[in-house]
């Protein structure tokens, strides 16, 4: 009875150390970030985002989940597919490039997202930083896309 007790603690003990790796973890934050803009759940986003999140157009949290809740108001359907292409580890942070597509219906600007995000051809670059001891505690700092400009996105 005591070996499988031990044996139990031990199983979980590694399994814990194993999901609570930083890059695995941002990993699955990561697939919970896109799930929860393509279900438009604007609550979760803003618990993804730092409070300290700055990105290199002047936007923070507050202007982020305020304009990306206009924008996605302008699709009928919209269905976001993200593939990380490399998560990079840096103690306490980690940097994940991702490819983005979006499908959907919606408005001409909609539309005009649609094709924009999609004729991208770089992935996205999210920084994320574990923001105490805990192992799950990861939040986004940064959001960056090389090829995009927002001064091409009328109202940005």
């Amino acid at each position: 009875m005591r070996f499988t007790a031990v044996s139990a603690l031990l199983i979980t003990v590694m399994w814990c150390a194993w999901l609570w790796q930083p890059e695995r973890q941002v990993r699955l934050h990561q697939q919970h970030f896109f799930r929860a803009l393509e279900e438009r759940d604007w609550g979760d986003i803003a618990d993804f985002l730092d409070g300290d999140y700055a990105d290199r157009w002047g936007h923070d949290k507050a202007f982020l989940v305020r304009e990306g809740r206009e924008i996605f108001r302008q699709f009928l359907w919209v269905t976001a597919a993200g593939e990380i292409v490399r998560a990079e580890v840096s103690g306490d942070a980690v940097r994940v490039d991702a490819r983005l597509r979006l499908a959907g219906r919606g408005s001409p600007i909609g539309e005009m997202v649609l094709d924009r995000v999609n004729a991208l051809r770089e992935p996205f670059i999210f920084e994320w930083r574990r923001r105490s001891w805990m192992p799950w505690d990861w939040r986004m700092t940064r959001l960056d896309q090389p090829e995009l400009q927002m001064e091409e996105v009328p109202g940005f």
